[in-house]
């Protein structure tokens, strides 16, 4: 004991006499843990602790208490891997062996308590108490627990040593996935394992990160390799998440590590390629999807009326390029179109792909024109041209609505224009076609393009007025005058010029519709006599046009003033007292061709009672004369 130094022989004289104590009052033998020889050992023990084993059978009834020579001193417990997962356990008895009956070790895994908490009977091989241990008793790997308890002869159990020791997990320490992207097969690779005699199985949990763990797979890996099929997972694409655990020779499975891997979708390129001004071809290249591509589908429509006329075109394979033409033609409008790719997995999953736009181009019309040289005014027609067109080839037709402003739509008219050889397109109009209205006349242009598409194209008018030319009036003598229309247009014709006329004198109580006559020269003219109106000086003449629809179209007017009648004397002449006879005469007559008669009222009775009116007579000199007879006066003598 001297060897141990003063200290420690101090310190384990203090045990002694401690356990002798404890021995002398609870079993009568004082059991010591002896000193281990080597430095290890001694930095290893521990002191000795008496705990009694709730087993009640083992307790029996105090003997006498041994003397010192009489002490049980054990060593540490010792740990050996003999095999995969078994372990000599040991307790050297040093001194006192005589005292012991047996041995019990009490042996668990950190993991869940004592859960599997389990007693072992050592077999004695000359004062060295071993048990042969098998982890596989147990449930886990890690730290495990040893405790030796010492059963006494008097009965006693006594805990003299406590112990713990690690059995280290196996792991990887190469893991590897590789990825096919192309036929949708990854390969999880995990050897090179620490402690592989005490693994049992690895476990390789796999799944999409897609749509949660509706796939998920459990693989059991047969060797250092695992496959895995994208086609075992519903051929979901994108990020695959991979757990591994491992099941150790105990059963216990715990988990090993995560790793991740991507079956990535190769979206491609559309090409687009103008075959003509109809056709396009649509081109899906370098586009790929993990675990085939069974079908390509492109979904086309024009952006206008948004996707009204979407249709799928299924395309064709060759050499990994996926195409398909289509014609605009079986589409409803031109402009923007849009294209969209769509793959079907071999699981039959639809993907997006990818997307691209192309132009059908609108046909343009340049210029809406009616040309001077082909507008006949004089029989209201015209013509409308449309030039400088843009995509001609688009057209399928080309429509006009015309109608005039007057009366709002009620002579709109839709025209189909028809197609020149130098690509212009004409429409012809006439005015009688639209109930010979006058003024402005609308022109719109709708196309209808190729797929059947109608739209507005742009507009004009057109201005079809009448000329109205200029009245006047031409004296032919002191009776008849002449009124002149020159310079009248009517489109279309007019169906007759009249010109009203009456004298200003008494309003129009003696108005007169004339029919002028067309002149060679195109004038309208008619001569009229004063001698069919009522009064003289001033007259007035309007012109009225009466287009072929029955409208009557005031053009203008006009007046002219005619001469008055004068008379110069008035006297009584030839005056007979006896047969009573006298006349009248009127003299000094000025402007005489405009006078159709004279009357003269004659009477004696102041109430007019006899009054008479005589028409005066002309004579050669150009007098008038009246002959008057007192008895058709009833022979009044009186002032006449």
């Amino acid at each position: 004991m001297a060897c141990l130094g003063r200290g420690i022989f101090m310190k384990m004289f203090k045990k002694c006499i401690f356990l002798l104590m404890a021995c002398l009052i609870f079993t009568g033998v004082n059991v010591y843990a002896g000193e281990v020889q080597s430095a290890e050992n001694e930095a290893q023990q521990t002191d000795l602790q008496a705990e009694e084993v709730g087993n009640a059978s083992r307790t029996k009834d105090a003997v006498s208490a041994p003397s010192l020579s009489q002490n049980v001193v054990v060593n540490n417990i010792m740990t050996n891997e003999s095999a995969n997962g078994i372990y000599d356990i040991s307790l050297p008895i040093l001194k006192g062996n005589e005292y012991v009956k047996e041995v019990h070790f009490a042996i668990w895994s950190e993991l869940n308590g004592q859960d599997d908490l389990r007693w072992y009977s050592a077999v004695d091989i000359q004062s060295n108490y071993v048990i042969q241990w098998d982890v596989r008793a147990h449930y886990g790997l890690g730290n495990y627990y040893v405790e030796a308890y010492v059963e006494l002869v008097s009965g006693e159990s006594i805990c003299v040593k406590k112990s713990s020791f690690t059995i280290e997990q196996s792991k990887p320490q190469d893991v590897e996935i590789t990825v096919d992207n192309g036929n949708g097969i990854a390969t999880v690779s995990i050897s090179n394992y620490t402690n592989s005699s005490l693994l049992k199985t690895v476990e390789v949990a796999v799944w999409s990160e897609a749509q949660g763990q509706d796939d998920l797979l459990w693989y059991t890996l047969n060797g250092d390799e695992q496959m895995v099929d994208i086609k075992d997972h519903l051929y979901s694409t994108g990020k695959y998440l991979v757990h591994f655990y491992i099941t150790d020779i105990t059963g216990y499975r715990y988990f090993g590590g995560s790793y991740d891997f991507e079956f990535q979708i190769e979206k491609g390129i559309i090409n687009i390629t103008p075959k003509s001004d109809t056709a396009f071809q649509i081109e899906l290249k370098d586009a790929q999807i993990p675990g085939g591509i069974r079908e390509v589908s492109f979904p086309i429509w024009s952006v206008k009326n948004d996707q009204d006329d979407i249709r799928w075109y299924t395309a064709q394979e060759s050499n990994g390029v996926y195409t398909t033409e289509i014609s605009v033609k079986d589409h409803k409008s031109l402009g923007n179109y849009e294209v969209h790719a769509y793959a079907y997995t071999t699981g039959g999953k639809q993907i997006f792909l990818t997307k691209n736009q192309f132009v059908a181009e609108v046909p343009k019309i340049g210029k809406i024109d009616v040309p001077d040289d082909k507008f006949d005014k004089e029989e209201g027609r015209f013509r409308i041209v449309l030039s400088n067109i843009e995509n001609s080839g688009m057209i399928q037709k080309l429509e006009m609505p015309v109608w005039s402003e007057e009366n709002g739509q009620d002579d709109i008219i839709w025209y189909n224009a028809k197609k020149q050889n130098d690509g212009e397109y004409y429409v012809d109009i006439d005015i009688r076609d639209h109930k010979y209205s006058y003024g402005q006349y609308n022109i719109h242009v709708y196309c209808t393009d190729i797929t059947g598409d109608r739209f507005f194209a742009g507009k004009t008018s057109k201005e079809i007025d009448i000329s109205k030319g200029s009245l006047s009036v031409n004296k032919e003598s002191e009776e008849k005058y002449t009124v002149i229309l020159s310079g009248v247009n009517v489109p279309g014709g007019a169906k007759k010029i009249e010109f009203p006329v009456w004298s200003d004198v008494n309003g129009q109580d003696d108005i007169q519709w004339y029919t002028a006559h067309k002149q060679s020269n195109g004038d309208y003219a008619y001569q009229i006599s004063l001698k069919k109106h009522k009064g003289l000086g001033d007259f007035s003449v309007h012109a009225y046009a009466t287009t072929p629809n029955g409208e009557k179209i005031f053009l203008g007017k006009t007046s002219f003033q005619t001469l008055m009648p004068q008379i110069g004397q008035v006297k009584v002449d030839n005056i007979d007292h006896t047969s009573g006879k006298f006349q009248v005469v009127i003299s000094g007559i000025k402007n005489q061709e405009l006078i159709d008669k004279i009357q003269v009222p004659i009477w004696a009775d102041v109430n007019q009672a006899d009054i008479i009116w005589y028409a005066a007579k002309r004579n050669s000199d150009g007098n008038y004369v009246v002959d008057v007879d007192i008895a058709n006066h009833d022979y009044r003598c009186d002032l006449y």
